[in-house]
């Protein structure tokens, strides 16, 4: 509670003066007959209460979205992993699993960029983050996490413009590759075609 009322308290101040100034606005002489027709109360409150329940429900169904991609993307790494541990030796499953794994890194810092709707850069959002919310991108950088994953391929990933779309590339190549070399059967190239689009459509 009293972390909400620290958040907020630029605005509640803000309530607090425009409030104040209307009710003395109200109160002096020279306008205290000022009166508003109901019908214009009435109309100025059903548009807010529109406004504010439209943006909940866009709210809602974005979280509801987030979550279908996030169980998305969890059950077709299992399989990628699984299908790369059985099928290939244990060299290519490890180069496989790490460069997915460097994949779902990339992917997360680009969802943690700033996007110019959301609100990160207001006073009381940039106060909070620096005292209480704190996330892994902020300690460390792409290039850190992608070098630490893969060692010097991933400094040719970082010279791409999307970094993970360059892996999901990458990972079609090598398994194009194993296929050609005989390294895995078709129906196992086939399934994990099949995960690289999934991945590449998430």
């Amino acid at each position: 509670m009293l972390d909400f009322a620290l958040w907020s308290r630029r605005s509640i101040i803000y309530m607090v003066v425009v409030s104040g100034l209307a009710i003395a606005a109200y109160r002096l002489p020279a306008t205290a007959g000022l009166s508003v027709p109901w019908s214009i109360v009435l109309v100025l409150g059903t548009t807010v209460s529109l406004v504010a329940g439209f943006k909940n429900s866009q709210v809602f169904t974005r979280s509801n979205e987030a979550l279908q991609a996030f169980s998305q993307i969890t059950a077709s790494s299992r399989m990628w992993s699984i299908l790369c541990r059985d099928f290939t030796d244990a060299a290519t499953a490890r180069r496989l699993i790490y460069r997915h794994l460097a994949w779902l890194t990339a992917l997360r810092f680009s969802l943690r960029r700033p996007m110019p709707w959301e609100s990160l850069a207001k006073a009381a959002n940039i106060e909070f983050r620096r005292r209480r919310y704190h996330i892994q991108e902020d300690k460390t950088s792409l290039g850190d996490e992608l070098r630490r994953l893969l060692g010097e391929e991933g400094e040719g990933v970082l010279k791409s413009p999307q970094p993970a779309i360059a892996l999901l590339d990458m990972q079609s190549a090598e398994v194009a590759g194993l296929l050609k070399s005989t390294g895995v059967p078709t129906q196992v190239y086939s399934e994990l075609m099949k995960l690289v689009r999934d991945f590449h459509d998430q």
